[in-house]
């Protein structure tokens, strides 16, 4: 059974503001970069125990090819809430302090 994959707003801006920065590079390497966190997002809801433990409940994944990670927390057996998309060049955890709503 997928698991619904929920953005905290930070990580949600956190995402929209790498992709406007690709948008202005190249628009087919924004695109490139789109499925790639979309085949990210698709992974995790699959099976979002197979990502590498960080720091405790966090787990994270790497949008494919492209320097961001996309640090996760598993709520529920259904429910995992993304905390960042963080570029790899940040400081590693970046973003994980966020509390949800």
């Amino acid at each position: 059974m997928a698991v619904t994959v929920r953005f905290l707003r930070l990580a949600r801006k956190d995402l929209d503001a790498a992709n406007r920065w690709y948008v202005r590079q190249n628009p087919r390497r924004a695109q490139r970069f789109a499925d790639a966190v979309s085949d990210a997002l698709q992974q995790i809801a699959g099976n979002p125990y197979l990502w590498p433990v960080y720091r405790g409940s966090f787990r994270w994944i790497r949008a494919g090819r492209f320097p961001y990670i996309l640090y996760y927390r598993i709520l529920d057996p259904n429910t995992v809430l993304i905390y960042a998309v963080a570029h790899a060049s940040r400081r590693p955890g970046y973003g994980l302090r966020r509390r949800p709503p």
